[in-house]
């Protein structure tokens, strides 16, 4: 059975393009995911930060 190099060369080409088009499409749903989660994580610190500056400049 023979199968031209040029046919499987644009396979894999086309495969080759599949795969970095997916992962580029995980790493930016991953990243936005990641900092939506930090950011929740970090909030409450946040407020409380700004709680502690108010306080220690006599705003009770």
């Amino acid at each position: 059975m023979y199968i031209p190099l040029e046919n499987i060369s644009e396979l894999t080409h086309d495969f080759t393009i599949l795969w970095l088009l997916g992962g580029v499409i995980f790493i930016t749903i991953a990243l936005m995911l990641g900092y939506i989660l930090i950011n929740r994580l970090t909030r409450p610190l946040d407020e409380m930060k700004r709680a502690a500056q108010k306080v220690s400049s006599g705003d009770y």
